[in-house]
């Protein structure tokens, strides 16, 4: 990994602490908006990353639980990001 990888990383760490109502959501539900935002940003840096493999590596095993058959990774952009 480079030194942009890192800081592509904790850029999105950082503005993921902006998530609203973190205080109704569950720990879960912050790991999948953050799994999600770095799913985004990773694509965005590279087309050719593939987060279905990410978030399988992430754990979550069975399926890509944001992106559905009508869905694009592009809608689940962080706020202010597109």
């Amino acid at each position: 990994m480079t030194k942009k990888d890192y800081e592509l990383i904790a850029k999105t760490i950082k503005t993921s602490k902006n998530f609203k109502d973190t205080e109704k959501m569950t720990k879960e539900d912050i790991l999948r908006d953050l799994t999600a935002s770095l799913c985004f940003k990773l694509q965005e840096d590279n087309p050719r990353f593939n987060a279905d493999k990410f978030i399988k590596a992430c754990g979550y095993i069975d399926h890509n639980p944001y992106i559905g058959d009508d869905d694009e990774l592009s809608d689940l952009a962080p706020e202010g990001s597109q």
